[in-house]
């Protein structure tokens, strides 16, 4: 992998585990800021508190353990100790895999762009 690569998965990390310690160690505060926006009932509020500071969790844990690399194979991206290689016919695999879901047609471009080194 690259440097950069590094630098901005520890940054985007950091930023995700500032976020969730910051909701855990306020989470009275987190509720109160989400009542503020109006646009949840209030009996949710907790449980969309606890949703969102667990998700934030589970993706730190996930930046932190390596998963990417595991998503990224899934996609059909081969993977070497230099680098992925084979980027471009990893991408069209996973577009024709998911081609039914058009959500994810503008997403494959740009996200595999900046979360997988070229």
């Amino acid at each position: 992998m690259t440097f950069s690569y590094w630098i901005l998965r520890t940054l985007i990390t950091g930023v995700v585990l500032a976020s969730a310690v910051g909701k855990s160690l306020d989470l009275a505060g987190f509720v109160e800021m989400l009542a503020t926006y109006h646009t949840v009932p209030a009996g949710w509020l907790w449980p969309l508190a606890w949703l969102v500071i667990g998700v934030e969790w589970v993706l730190v844990l996930w930046l932190l353990s390596g998963w990417l690399e595991s998503w990224s194979r899934s996609l059909g991206l081969r993977g070497t100790q230099s680098g992925l290689c084979g980027l471009d016919d990893g991408i069209a695999a996973a577009r024709a895999r998911y081609s039914k879901l058009w959500v994810l047609r503008p997403l494959l471009s740009s996200a595999t762009a900046l979360v997988l080194p070229a």
